[in-house]
């Protein structure tokens, strides 16, 4: 699938001046985030065609609620299981699980997409395991594409999916209560956007590690609650009383990370999903040369535009697809923020400013980064084994060679779409090795409104 930026995107990236910018620009690195495949920009052609870019088409399943529990003032419904999960299960909250996976479908490393496929696609059978399932789309799709694979997709609320293929299997399963069911059995992990009621995200990453087969393949991704600007470096500043001209959004957004820091009992980075920036290396189980870090960029209204008439319909698919999820989040996320302390009356006066921001596409231009780690785990092949993806230099910037290598024709395409690649200004991915992602972590933490350095 095609998935680059081209050159010509209107935004401006400052040019680094100072020792800490040189370092950035020398820790980041462009890939190609997909490969060269018109049946992807089909696809995505598909998705912008449905009305207002809605794809409730393309939603079929809704959990079943029915242990859930409401508060007072509140017509949303809330699990009844996790007293640390402050976010809604009902149908609404379902249709933002799926717009949030096409966004991320859109913008999954390519690195990652082939060491699935040469894991997935061999001739004996392989297992999956999609921990904190959601709508269940992610399992969904890959038992369809994979279908020698068995997928056990498991969540904290019981699930009902009639249209479900015969080798995916939804279980209810409480993360917070381990994983010791699931150990060893794994040829695959996917743990996605579920540290909003993780109660010890490192202690998650451990139990994920664990039911891992050896060489198995996890990959763990979360959302930042820090907006950047134009040039995706730089975090915004939230709105304040003091500060009317800073962001709404932002100040929604980081408000919301706060309460869920407080609600899960977090004591540090270690033990929230910003430990995901440093990698899987901190894990001795995993195999070094197959880790890696990587941000997923994307606009949270469609204002990035662009000559190259695909990169402009992803960005306008995207874009819309952002800012409704955005919105949905907003008022999914209200009765956290009241649950934290503040009064309704506070809660019913940010919400319609940070919308009036998403609506604002010619004034309020932002990036939303989605955190991405992965590795495999150690076998005995481990060390003759080649690494998960390396880098190579051309033109003053990277690019990834990903293995297993694809036949002749198709590896053609895809150095073709390299070639183009490194001709971008703004990518939509990036991926760092162990050293490259220090360098990131420390840089965001510095910065004084990163909530990273508020632990």
């Amino acid at each position: 699938m095609f998935l680059s930026t081209g050159q010509g995107v209107h935004i401006t990236v400052p040019t680094p001046s100072t020792t800490s910018d040189l370092a950035h620009s020398t820790a980041r690195y462009d890939q190609a985030a997909f490969e060269l495949d018109i049946t992807g920009i089909a696809e995505l052609r598909d998705i912008a065609s449905v009305s207002d870019f809605d794809p409730d088409d393309y939603l079929a399943d809704v959990l079943d609620y029915l242990h859930g529990r409401r508060f007072a003032g509140s017509e949303r419904v809330f699990s009844a299981s996790n007293d640390a999960y402050l976010l809604p299960i009902d149908e609404e909250e379902i249709r933002r699980l799926d717009k949030q996976h096409i966004l991320l479908r859109l913008g999954q490393p390519f690195v990652l997409e082939s060491t699935l496929r040469s894991i997935l696609s061999q001739v004996e059978k392989k297992t999956v395991l999609d921990v904190g399932c959601g709508s269940g789309q992610w399992a969904k799709e890959l038992a369809k594409k994979y279908p020698k694979a068995d997928v056990i997709a498991i969540d904290e609320d019981e699930q009902t999916h009639d249209k479900a293929p015969k080798n995916v299997e939804f279980r209810r399963h409480n993360v917070n209560d381990g994983l010791a069911p699931f150990y060893d059995s794994y040829d695959v992990v996917h743990v996605r956007c579920i540290g909003a009621g993780t109660t010890s995200y490192r202690g998650m990453l451990v139990e994920a590690t664990r039911c891992l087969k050896p060489g198995g393949l996890a990959i763990f991704i979360e959302g930042d609650f820090d907006l950047l600007g134009e040039d995706q470096i730089t975090i915004l500043e939230p709105a304040s009383d003091n500060n009317e001209n800073g962001s709404w959004m932002q100040r929604w957004t980081q408000a919301v990370r706060r309460a869920q820091v407080r609600r899960c009992n977090l004591s540090g980075v270690d033990d929230s999903p910003e430990t995901l920036d440093q990698g899987l290396w901190q894990f001795p189980e995993y195999h070094e040369p197959s880790c890696g870090t990587g941000s997923i960029f994307t606009p949270v209204s469609p204002w990035p535009t662009s000559s190259l008439k695909e990169e402009a319909l992803h960005y306008k698919v995207t874009g819309v697809l952002m800012k409704q999820n955005l919105k949905m989040f907003i008022l999914a996320t209200k009765q956290l923020l009241i649950e934290d302390g503040l009064t309704s009356e506070q809660v019913e006066e940010w919400a319609p400013k940070a919308i009036a921001e998403l609506d604002n596409d010619a004034g309020f231009h932002a990036w939303f980064r989605w955190r991405i780690a992965w590795g495999r785990k150690i076998s005995e092949t481990s060390e003759s084994a080649s690494p998960t993806h390396s880098s190579t230099h051309a033109n003053g910037q990277n690019h990834v060679n990903s293995n297993p290598v694809p036949g002749q024709g198709k590896m053609a395409a895809q150095l073709a779409l390299m070639e183009k690649v490194r001709q971008f200004q703004t990518p939509h991915c990036h991926v760092r090795n162990k050293e490259q992602s220090l360098v990131y972590i420390k840089e965001r933490t510095e910065c004084p409104f990163s909530t990273r350095g508020q632990f």
